[in-house]
């Protein structure tokens, strides 16, 4: 669905919000109050609440699907592609670190929430993505052929959401408080894709026979 300029605006001021304030504690007034928009005009727009959480997930996700569509379709190796897909995936967790703080609370909702079952619709559709990027690296031999791809893609998320949502304990941690917001920003990214390389070799990756009479010395000299 395309999105004018107000309803991004809107959306965006609403996803911030819910982010920091809390879904069930922001009301459209308070959306509206922040945005300088009336709530007629979000009511006009979304109709409710809930629906324009709904509009906010299909405007981030389908964005991610798209890059996901892409890779998918590009002359690469199955290493490649994997590496790229979690590379665009860290790259749009930092840049929309509301969004991703606001998906935690998505999946915290009521079992019946029409939000929650939306979310879920979503998700199911990166996962196909990230499934037909597996298969083929399955069917090339590169891949271990059993794999839980919704524990792999958890791990993943997992993995950058903590990162990302407790940014100042790891600056802290890492002696980095005098880097500036940009390039800690940058070095995370890297950091963080390079981490999860590490982690998906040891997971997606079949194990490569040794050649015989080779050591393991990783300078290539011949066993004795």
């Amino acid at each position: 669905m395309e999105y004018n300029y107000k309803q991004i605006q809107l959306m965006e001021t609403a996803e911030r919000l819910f982010a920091t304030k809390g879904y069930a504690a922001t009301s459209i007034r308070d959306i509206g109050r922040e945005s300088k928009a009336n709530s007629a005009m979000i009511s006009y727009y979304f109709g409710s609440k809930e629906n324009l959480l709904q509009a906010i997930l299909d405007y981030r996700t389908t964005n991610l699907s798209q890059f996901l569509n892409e890779i998918v379709h590009r002359h690469l190796s199955a290493r490649k592609r994997m590496q790229q897909a979690v590379k665009v995936y860290v790259q749009k967790c930092i840049e929309r670190r509301y969004f991703f703080a606001l998906l935690i609370q998505v999946q915290m909702l009521e079992s019946d929430s029409q939000a929650l079952a939306h979310f879920y619709a979503l998700r199911d559709r990166n996962v196909r993505w990230v499934q037909t990027i597996i298969r083929a690296g399955q069917a090339n031999g590169v891949f271990r052929k059993k794999l839980d791809v919704p524990l792999l893609m958890s791990t993943i998320s997992g993995t950058v959401n903590h990162y990302i949502l407790n940014q100042a304990y790891f600056r802290k941690m890492n002696q980095l408080q005098d880097l500036p917001e940009a390039e800690f920003l940058h070095h995370l990214q890297r950091e963080l894709s390079r981490h999860l390389d590490l982690i998906l070799q040891k997971i997606l990756f079949k194990k490569q026979k040794k050649a015989k009479g080779i050591s393991e010395d990783s300078t290539g000299s011949t066993a004795s």
